[in-house]
C-alpha cells in the first residue's frame, strides 16, 4: 500500500473506481482535496442525480496522516445528512474490500438497485444445519459465520431454476438451491408487566452474491417465529453501511445507536477483533474504528 501520490490516490480507490464505472454504467466520480486524508467516490445518474457516496479508508493513510480520525468523524456526520436526504453512505475500509471483495461488490450492487432478483413467493422455508448456515454465510456474509442457536433458509426449487439469470451458476441436477440463510440467538427471557417475556437476536441474514430475494428476510422471519414463537426478535444495523431503514419497513423499531467501536486489525491477515485487554500483543496490528450499529426491535406478541 502506498499514501496518496502526487497524481492521484492509491490502488485501492482506483480499483474500486474502476469497477463501478465498468459495472454500473453511472456516473463515478472520485472527489478529494489537496487536504483530505481520503477521497470520496460519487456515484450519480445520467441526469446528475447523487444515488450514494462511498468513503475509501485507506490504511496506510489511516496510519500516517494526523487528521485521519478527525476525517472520519465528520464523515460520520455527512452520513447521518445523506441518508436523511436518500442517498446510500458507504464506509468502505480498506481491508474489508481486500479481504471479502466479492461480497462487497455484491453489497454494493444490492444497494444500487444493479442485482440479480427472484421473487420470494417461489421459494421454501425451513431449518438447515449449523454447518451448511455456516458454509453459506462464509461466502456470502461480509462477517462471515458466527455462532447462533437456529439455523434457516430458504430454497429455491429446481422447477423455478428458470428465473435465475442465465449466467448464474447453479447445479442443475440437484433438486433445489440455498439462496438465503438467516441464524438467531438463543431465547433471552426476561419479565415484561410481570409475565416472562423471551427475546431473540437476529444475528446473521444473507442472500447468494449478487441475488436479492424479494420478500426474503420476510418469509425466513416468519418460518421462525412460526417455529420458535418467540416474543420479539431484535438486531442491529451495521452503520458503515446502512442506517437500517429497510428493518422499519418489516415492522422493526428503532430503539438505540451503539457507539463507534475500536477494532483491532491483525496485519497482514487483516482479521478483525474487538478491543480487549492484553490484545495489542501477538502479531502486528493496527487499530480501526467502525462506525457503530443501530439496535432495532419487532414485536411478535
Amino acid at each position: 500500500m502506498e499514501l496518496r501520490k502526487d497524481n492521484g490516490w492509491n490502488d485501492f480507490a482506483g480499483e474500486v473506481k474502476s469497477w463501478l464505472h465498468e459495472t454500473t454504467g453511472y456516473f463515478i466520480a472520485l472527489e478529494g482535496g489537496a487536504q483530505d486524508v481520503f477521497p470520496i467516490l460519487t456515484i450519480a445518474r445520467e441526469e446528475g442525480r447523487v444515488i450514494m457516496e462511498i468513503k475509501l479508508i485507506m490504511l496506510e493513510n489511516w496510519q500516517k496522516f494526523p487528521g485521519a480520525l478527525l476525517e472520519w468523524q465528520y464523515y460520520l456526520e455527512r452520513q447521518t445528512e445523506l441518508r436523511q436526504a436518500g442517498v446510500h453512505s458507504v464506509m468502505l475500509w480498506e481491508d474489508i474490500w481486500t479481504s471479502r471483495k466479492l461480497i462487497v461488490k455484491s453489497r454494493l450492487l444490492v444497494l444500487l438497485g444493479l442485482s440479480d432478483k427472484i421473487p420470494g413467493r417461489l421459494t421454501v422455508p425451513r431449518r438447515i444445519s449449523k454447518a451448511a448456515a455456516a458454509a453459506f454465510l462464509e461466502v456470502n456474509h461480509l462477517q462471515g459465520a458466527t455462532l447462533s442457536k437456529y439455523q434457516f433458509g430458504i430454497f429455491l426449487p429446481q422447477r423455478y431454476f428458470r428465473v435465475l439469470p442465465v449466467d448464474f451458476k447453479v447445479d442443475t441436477t440437484e433438486e433445489e438451491c440455498l439462496v438465503a440463510v438467516a441464524t438467531f440467538s438463543h431465547a433471552r427471557i426476561f419479565y415484561k408487566n410481570g409475565e416472562p417475556h423471551r427475546s431473540v437476536e437476529l444475528i446473521r441474514f444473507a442472500s447468494l452474491l449478487n441475488l436479492t430475494v424479494a420478500g426474503g428476510l420476510g418469509k425466513l422471519i416468519s418460518a421462525f417465529v412460526k417455529d420458535v414463537a418467540p416474543d420479539d426478535i431484535m438486531t442491529y444495523a451495521d452503520l458503515d453501511w446502512s442506517d437500517g431503514h429497510n428493518y422499519t419497513k418489516m415492522g422493526f423499531q428503532f430503539v438505540s445507536d451503539k457507539d463507534p467501536m475500536r477494532i483491532k486489525l491483525d496485519l497482514p491477515s487483516l482479521k478483525r477483533t474487538g478491543a480487549r485487554p492484553g490484545a495489542e500483543t501477538g502479531q502486528p496490528f493496527i487499530w480501526i474504528m467502525n462506525a457503530g450499529s443501530r439496535k432495532f426491535v419487532k414485536t411478535i406478541r
